[in-house]
């Protein structure tokens, strides 16, 4: 017979199979104990289509996911309604938002006057002149 180990860390292994349940999410094989479940609750499990569990971690990145999600759309719908407000339509917005990028990045520029432009294009030449 095979031997299965719990995941959860408590180095239970067993062959009696009908103990164990495997996590829908993350695969791992928990020990009926350890997963808090009875035995009876794993056969109804494991016998019902469409019916599964998931560990204690998988539950909580589950619910973090979640949260992501939630927090995710309500920053779209902030963000569409401030573009109606502000009366801008989406590609103007985006233009607005490259227009601004350029200017940030040119903001450090320096403008010369006075002096003469190079009629090089090789670099190595602008540079020993």
């Amino acid at each position: 017979m095979v031997s299965i180990k719990c995941s959860c860390g408590c180095n239970t292994t067993s062959s009696e199979t009908h103990k164990f349940i495997d996590c829908c999410v993350c695969k791992k094989i928990y020990l009926h104990s350890c997963a808090e479940l009875s035995i009876t609750e794993i056969r109804t499990i494991k016998s019902k289509k469409g019916v599964s569990w998931s560990c204690r971690n998988c539950n909580i990145l589950s619910s973090d996911i979640n949260d992501l999600k939630a927090a995710i759309l309500s920053l779209r719908n902030d963000l569409a309604a401030r573009e109606k407000s502000a009366g801008i339509d989406g590609k103007a917005f985006e233009e607005l938002l490259a227009e601004l990028g350029d200017r940030n990045n040119r903001k450090q520029n320096i403008i010369m006057f006075g002096v003469p432009e190079s009629d090089t294009h090789d670099a190595n030449t602008r540079r020993s002149r």
